[in-house]
């Protein structure tokens, strides 16, 4: 059941149904605090700021840097990988360049050491259009 509230959280974000990701991962998390479960906590925030970055952007960096001191903690590197690429798209999207190219190619980093399938040719074409726009 512990998983479930991320992979459902997630799958409403995907799908742009920003209110119920919002309340799902807001549940999730009181969940996986109460139950101690790091991982699941820390990707909770991750995925709870990204829904933020859409539809409170003030309150997405709490969530995101929360994500990243704990997955920092627990080494979950893959998953620190996106919370960093999320706090790139918070500084893209607040007009902030320099940062938004600091944390995604952190991010980016660790997906190509992880030799993870996917991210890191989402991640190099975000870039490559901050770039082009500097």
């Amino acid at each position: 059941i512990i998983p479930m509230a991320c992979m459902l959280g997630e799958g409403y974000l995907l799908a742009e149904d920003h209110i119920k990701a919002r309340k799902t991962l807001e549940q999730g998390i009181e969940t996986f605090e109460l139950c101690a479960t790091p991982f699941y906590l820390g990707c909770a925030h991750r995925l709870l700021g990204e829904v933020l970055i859409k539809e409170d952007v003030h309150s997405a960096a709490p969530h995101l840097e929360k994500s990243i001191e704990i997955l920092q903690e627990i080494n979950a590197e893959n998953e620190l990988a996106h919370a960093y690429a999320g706090l790139g798209r918070l500084h893209m999207f607040k007009g902030r360049s320099e940062q938004a190219i600091e944390f995604m190619t952190k991010g980016l980093e660790i997906f190509k050491r992880l030799n993870t399938q996917n991210q890191p040719d989402k991640i190099i074409k975000e870039l490559d259009n901050l770039r082009a726009q500097q």
